[in-house]
């Protein structure tokens, strides 16, 4: 049984040696690497790394962007028995130096696309785009004798505030939940990926990267996140599988239906997602062969993650011919904890723990997990790990159910739940789904706002109209109950909501600039 990400990855090589495992097209003319050729690249990056001083156990950043350099200078870590710590493109100069203060890396790769600020990093620096020409002539890498409980990454947290806390991997731990997540989603060679969301984060690292080479498929980089680009991209690659978060998948469509609304023909849109739905899949991607045309033909399949998705969203991308599973994670399960199948997908939950994984719901609602998946803690703060989990249970602060038949359902961030005075709680993830079927309502975020002894439910609002606020929120009081009203609202000024990386809201940020405006 593989139990390290070296053994993964020649395991990889052994069976698919001449077949593409990457795509990549930085002028006119596609490049590939084939699995050999990935073996051996990532071989040579380790003999870099060995003759630059690195040894077992050091650690390297990735400073760059999704990229096949960046999977051959992981790779290349894991082979030399370095400690792989990714930052995201985007982060700042101040992230990437406390980062660098609690590592003590002995070398950074990047890009010339990495924001200009990397040069003042005081750390040694190999660039993706000169990596061939330094690994060319390089000879075969020492074995570096790497063992399963092995750190294999640090992943960061990019919180703006405090400092960040970087989560151990071990090589168990992304080996047992690649095995655990491909029990519940398998793969298929023939499978085309395209890989839009940071490598820098679990969820495009374990179900795009590590899964497509668990199966043989292959995987596109496209040279930017520019809708043009991607859509262009994945006619050129027909591309039939794409990882995505909600808020992007809310966005695709919202951009099709304005597509429909600009051609006239919102009623026949609604008829024929009305009768999609009673229609078998083969038949539904004929109904709307034009919108599929657009993806490039072949586009079969959406993982959706980050995020619980609205069941009605996610309903409508099915009734396009287009299946969507959703997967439930946390960096510290490195990071799948549930997944639907393919076979049975839903959009009311976020699937069944994967085989390996143990799931329960503490007496306040908190999802626990356990499990060989999970974290050893967090590199040097053992007073964060020690409060993380609870007899041996992790803690992800996450509220949630299970259902009778074993799916999990996401009801926020435990932290985000809003209790009022009479001891009732809000899941603001209630009254922002409501909120954002809205015509009018581009976005919602709902908080908690202070005020006097108690706690209102406030509702910041990004609208196309900003004097539509009362109207939207009259709206949706008289569908909410009691306890849910919303007492407050903000029609926000700005194009988008603060975000992280992954695009989920910054709801802190959110309220100090609400009571900004107030105090204005």
């Amino acid at each position: 049984m593989t139990k390290t990400l070296v053994q993964f990855l020649q395991d990889a090589a052994d069976r698919f040696g001449p077949r593409p495992a990457l795509f990549f097209k930085p002028s006119i003319r596609y490049q590939k690497w084939t699995y050999t050729d990935l073996w051996e690249g990532a071989g040579r990056v380790a003999s870099l790394l060995q003759q630059r001083g690195l040894n077992k156990g050091d650690r390297v950043l990735l400073w760059g962007p999704n990229c096949p350099q960046w999977v051959l200078a992981f790779f290349g870590c894991m082979r030399a028995g370095v400690i792989a710590v990714p930052l995201d493109m985007r982060s700042t100069l101040d992230f990437a130096e406390r980062v660098a203060d609690k590592t003590e890396p002995g070398l950074v790769f990047v890009s010339r696309l990495t924001p200009p600020a990397h040069q003042e990093l005081n750390v040694p620096k190999v660039y993706f785009e000169e990596m061939e020409e330094l690994t060319r002539e390089m000879p075969d890498p020492r074995d570096a004798e790497v063992a399963d409980d092995d750190l294999a990454e640090i992943m960061f947290t990019s919180g703006t505030t405090g400092d960040p806390k970087g989560v151990m991997l071990t090589h168990a731990n992304l080996v047992t939940n690649l095995e655990g997540t491909a029990e519940h989603v398998p793969g298929n060679p023939s499978n085309r990926l395209i890989s839009v969301l940071p490598l820098s984060h679990m969820f495009e690292q374990m179900a795009s990267m590590m899964s497509a080479l668990n199966c043989g498929a292959n995987i596109t980089f496209p040279t930017s996140r520019q809708p043009t680009v991607l859509f262009r991209t994945m006619r050129e690659r027909r591309v039939t599988t794409m990882l995505l978060v909600p808020q992007a998948l809310d966005l695709i469509m919202k951009r099709i239906e304005a597509e429909v609304s600009r051609r006239d023909k919102q009623r026949i849109w609604r008829f024929m997602l009305k009768i999609a739905a009673h229609t078998p899949f083969r038949l539904r991607r004929l109904l709307f062969r034009g919108v599929h045309k657009q993806f490039g033909g072949s586009l079969k399949l959406i993982v959706s993650g980050g995020a619980a998705l609205d069941a009605e969203l996610g309903a409508k991308w099915s009734a396009l011919g287009i299946k969507v599973i959703q997967a439930y994670g946390a960096t510290e399960a490195s990071p799948t904890i549930s997944c639907h199948t393919l076979k049975h997908p839903r959009f009311d939950s976020v699937g069944r723990p994967i085989p390996n994984v143990d799931v329960r719901i503490s007496e306040e609602g908190e999802i626990l997990v356990r499990g060989p998946n999970l974290t050893p803690g967090y590199w040097n703060e053992p007073e964060k790990t020690a409060a993380s989990f609870e007899d041996g249970w992790y803690k992800t602060g996450d509220l949630g159910f299970m259902d009778q038949e074993g799916f999990l359902h996401l009801r926020g961030r435990k932290k985000d739940m809003i209790v009022l005075s009479s001891g009732e709680n809000v899941f603001p993830e209630d009254v922002e789904a409501l909120l954002i079927k809205h015509p009018a309502t581009k976005d919602a975020v709902v908080v908690g706002l202070p005020r006097g002894s108690g706690v209102e439910v406030h509702a910041a609002l990004l609208l196309e109209d900003p004097s539509a606020v009362s109207e939207v929120v009259s709206w949706a009081n008289r569908q909410l109950a009691e306890h849910q009203q919303i007492r407050g609202s903000t029609a926000w000024p700005d194009e988008d909501f603060p975000r992280t990386h992954t695009l989920k809201v910054k709801k802190g940020v959110v309220v100090d600039m609400i009571q900004g405006y107030a105090s204005a």
